[in-house]
């Protein structure tokens, strides 16, 4: 992203750390924990080294970091970070937290790593940069290493009306978030395309799944579970948000 981008975005996630796991990630943790549990299944449970590029407050390295010995998490912004210490901080492995330029640690660094979480985070990227993200995760990811994806991409189906219905309720809580600041202006990722940059830069996709954003509305409650399972399974197919693991190939 450009420079003014850049620092647009890190005001705006400045600005919003110490409401975001409130107002984002706890309303998506059933729905998290549906994919990601699933992707949980696929990694290892005695890994080496993991990184969280564009760790926010850390949900991946706390969700993932359990089967590693060493998590670094990076990102540019200080108030996300801060919270991710906090969150971080019960965890019996070996904790790094950077202040950087996601592309500039990965110039930089010469450690390897098993597992690299990027979920939020590309779709901020342009196009050039992006292949130098996916180069460079390629170049510092170990044999059998594994990246996870989660990222909002462009689509040409409607929201269906059930995903709708069932997330009216929590719109004002979300509104809530927007109106703490309003975040830059930014594109969906094109996957049709990030597959092509992914493919060029030496990975193969050993997982896919697509869903639609589903809200819980009774705080997580076994009705919101059996709700958002069954839209979930009926609705998935052409969502919006788009997970993935990656495996180097070769």
């Amino acid at each position: 992203m450009s420079e003014v981008h850049a620092s647009q975005d890190r005001q705006h996630h400045d600005l919003v750390a110490p409401y975001y796991d409130e107002l984002v990630n706890e309303p998506r943790k059933v729905l998290s924990d549906r994919v990601f549990g699933r992707i949980a299944k696929l990694l290892p449970t005695n890994g080496g080294r993991m990184l969280d590029l564009g760790a926010g407050t850390g949900q991946m390295a706390v969700r993932f970091g359990s089967g590693y010995r060493e998590i670094v998490l990076v990102d540019h912004s200080e108030g996300m970070l801060r919270r991710a210490k906090e969150n971080t901080a019960r965890m019996e492995r070996v904790v790094t937290i950077v202040q950087a330029d996601a592309l500039k640690f990965l110039e930089c660094t010469d450690r390897r790593f098993d597992l690299i979480a990027a979920v939020g985070f590309l779709h901020h990227l342009e196009s050039p940069e992006l292949r130098a993200v996916l180069a460079h995760m390629r170049r510092v990811l170990s044999p059998g290493g594994q990246v996870v994806i989660a990222e909002p991409v462009q689509v040409t189906a409607s929201e269906p009306l059930l995903v709708r219905a069932w997330n009216r309720p929590t719109i004002p809580k979300l509104r809530r978030y927007v109106d703490l600041a309003p975040a830059p202006e930014e594109e969906l990722l094109h996957l049709d395309r990030f597959r092509v940059a992914a493919k060029d830069a030496g990975y193969s996709f050993q997982f896919e799944r697509r869903a639609w954003e589903l809200y819980a509305r009774f705080r997580g409650s076994p009705i919101d579970r059996i709700g958002i399972a069954l839209i979930d399974t009926l609705c998935h197919s052409n969502g919006f948000v788009w997970f993935a693991v990656m495996k180097g190939s070769g």
